[in-house]
């Protein structure tokens, strides 16, 4: 759950950076307080999905990275076009997949290696603690 907390911090907080600096470059109208909230729904929404597949993963079996990268971001991009279409952000059309490609690839992808990276670490962690204590015995 921690993690799932941590992805979602991550990407939104991503996710808001690159709309800032797409409204600053005249790219996207002003961001307003519901647009925010809006893209927090997703971050959310992506993190449940998340949550779900880790479930998955830890029940059943763990996924390749590759497809689990894949899978995982099929996952935002299934929440964005449908909480998008639905909250009236973009048309339900397959054009609106090109227009939320440029934010979702960038902050995807940063957002898988973070934890990624964090996840490897806690794992370094715990075997060196677990090397010690053998160690001791």
């Amino acid at each position: 759950m921690k993690d799932s907390i941590t992805s979602i911090s991550v990407s939104f907080t991503g996710t808001i950076l690159v709309f800032s600096i797409c409204e600053q470059l005249n790219i996207v109208p002003p961001i307003t307080s519901g647009f925010v909230l809006i893209l927090f729904l997703m971050t959310v929404t992506i993190g449940v999905c998340n949550e779900l597949l880790n479930l998955y993963e830890k029940k059943i079996r763990e996924l390749p990275i590759l497809l689990d990268f894949t899978i995982r971001l099929l996952c935002c991009y299934v929440s964005v076009f449908f909480l998008g279409s639905l909250l009236g952000m973009m048309p339900f059309q397959w054009i609106s997949i090109w227009y939320i490609t440029p934010v979702i690839l960038p902050v995807f992808t940063t957002t898988y290696f973070i934890m990624l990276s964090t996840a490897k670490r806690s794992a370094d962690s715990i075997n060196k603690k677990l090397e010690r204590q053998k160690n001791q015995k």
